[in-house]
């Protein structure tokens, strides 16, 4: 039975706050289990591998969805970014506190395509540039 899909948002938080004290951390991203972990015990989760822990996961998720982009459907991907961009918020005000740099936010799908169609112009033009120089020094 999966109860936090049953209960109402505010029973929800409750039953989770219930198994939080019995140490027990529930979160919907990496990057949530990493904030979650260091508010319960810093010690256990440092500032600067709660920003690791961040960058790292902003970073795998653009890349999958460049790469992955028939796994989900739309909704699941704009689900999983305002999931992912709620974290790193949560996880920037801390980093913050402790004076680190933030971590950037994940990118919105357009800018990552954009991204990606530049480097492939880029790419084509050097290779261009490339079997140029080939033809020119034979």
């Amino acid at each position: 039975q999966v109860l936090d899909e049953e209960l109402g948002d505010e029973q929800n938080e409750e039953w989770a706050k219930r198994w939080q004290e019995e140490g027990l951390i529930l979160h919907k991203t990496y990057v949530g289990a990493a904030v979650n972990l260091h508010a319960y015990n810093p010690s256990l989760m440092s500032m600067e591998a709660l920003a690791e822990v961040a960058m790292q996961a902003v970073e795998s998720f653009d890349t999958s969805r460049l790469m992955n982009i028939d796994t989900w459907g739309e909704d699941q991907w704009a689900e999983a970014y305002t999931l992912l961009t709620s974290d790193v918020a949560r996880a920037n005000a801390l980093i913050a506190q402790a004076g680190l740099p933030p971590v950037p936010m994940p990118k919105r799908f357009e800018q990552i395509l954009q991204e990606e169609l530049s480097t492939s112009e880029s790419d084509t033009d050097l290779s261009s540039l490339e079997e140029e120089s080939r033809l020119v020094h034979c």
